[in-house]
């Protein structure tokens, strides 16, 4: 990132008058085939959890892309915008481009018998996106930047977990979901 980039960052977001907006802008250079049929996900499971893959697969994004504006590389650590609801207890399911959670299963069944809910730190997502942020956070080189996980906004979260009908027969069908994951870039 040149100083100019990070000056420019700097006055946004101390509200600074500048001449123009920041633009982040990723386009990708060329694609290389053979390199691409050898990393690329064989799977929904390996497109998400599988921890060298995706870095894998960032690393060749950034090898094949050109950055324009103020754009530089970033990793998020990105499993869905509304991940949080399954740090919760709530589950989830990996499909191309998004993951949807809520689908099956919510925190609470019945609001009669709600007492509380506690992050789980063993929870599958939360477990992932922990060893995301050893591996990218590790593997620093100055290369790329690294942000937080889109945890999801409050109301996303309650809605993919929670029972919206007062503990009668239906279950909670709005669920939260994307409509990019990083590992999808030349899919």
């Amino acid at each position: 990132m040149t100083k100019d980039t990070l000056r420019r960052y700097k006055d946004i977001w101390e509200r600074e008058e500048t001449d123009r907006p920041v633009l982040h802008i990723t386009v990708p250079k060329y694609h290389n085939t053979d390199e691409w049929d050898e990393i690329r996900p064989k799977s929904m499971e390996e497109e998400w959890e599988d921890v060298e893959a995706r870095y894998r697969l960032f690393k060749y994004q950034i090898k094949h892309s050109r950055y324009f504006g103020e754009g530089f590389p970033t990793e998020r650590v990105f499993l869905g915008s509304v991940c949080m609801s399954a740090m919760l207890g709530c589950d989830h399911q990996w499909m191309p481009y998004t993951t949807w959670f809520g689908v099956n299963d919510n925190i609470v069944k019945d609001w009669r018998d709600f007492d509380s809910i506690t992050l789980d730190r063993e929870s599958p997502l939360f477990v992932l996106v922990r060893e995301l942020f050893e591996k990218f956070g590790k593997n620093l080189d100055g290369s790329y930047r690294m942000g937080m996980t889109d945890l999801g906004g409050n109301l996303d979260t309650f809605n993919a977990g929670f029972n919206r009908d007062r503990g009668y027969e239906k279950t909670a069908r709005i669920t939260g979901h994307t409509s990019t994951n990083q590992t999808s870039f030349y899919l």
